[in-house]
């Protein structure tokens, strides 16, 4: 929803589904990053705004965790959002990590 305002889009309610990234990406992923560096899991995240023109569009969010908030700002990017620790939890592994959020700018360009 947040989002959706930052960007002067309507959230449609209940549209938002979180998927799990498959196993297959982070092992590749971390098969080059040293200890300490890692992700450890990934999610993408879909919801559908709705323009003033009516216009609906999806727009696909990444989500990441990582071990460390290091590697979390040596991945950071412009327009890329780094969450605390205390916010995020990958459940599947019980533990928390740092967030790092990977969206675009404004999907209606």
């Amino acid at each position: 929803m947040k989002y959706a305002e930052n960007n002067g889009v309507g959230y449609r309610k209940d549209s938002a589904r979180t998927d799990r990234e498959p196993d297959a990406w982070m092992w590749i992923s971390n098969a080059f990053q040293p200890p300490g560096s890692r992700f450890t899991a990934g999610y993408r995240c879909r919801f559908r705004t709705k323009a003033g023109d009516g216009e609906a569009h999806e727009v696909s969010v990444g989500i990441y965790l990582v071990e460390t908030l290091d590697f979390a700002e040596h991945t950071k990017w412009e327009d890329l959002q780094i969450v605390p620790i205390e916010y995020v939890v990958d459940v599947a592994h019980d533990r928390a990590g740092y967030g790092v959020f990977k969206y675009l700018k404004n999907p209606l360009r």
